[in-house]
């Protein structure tokens, strides 16, 4: 399962972006490592190998940058 929006729920792969002009990533998928963790699995694809990230949010791996969902960028917002 795949969703676009904000989301916490553990085993629920959230497509989120990253916005920075200079960094080699698009789109991302996340998913919380475990409950109360500020540890994130992040990939490509789903089906990939991915990074750990430990953040309150979830980075963009190769950057470091906040990764904007769906939501932001309809809004025009940055990830902050």
């Amino acid at each position: 399962m795949i969703q676009d929006r904000e989301s916490s729920v553990i085993g629920v792969w959230e497509r989120r972006f990253c916005v920075t002009s200079w960094c080699t990533a698009d789109a991302l998928y996340v998913q919380r490592k475990g409950e109360g963790l500020d540890v994130w699995r992040v990939t490509e694809k789903p089906d990939q190998p991915e990074w750990l990230v430990a953040s309150d949010v979830p980075v963009c791996p190769l950057c470091g940058h906040h990764l904007a969902t769906q939501a932001n960028l309809d809004e025009g917002l940055d990830a902050a």
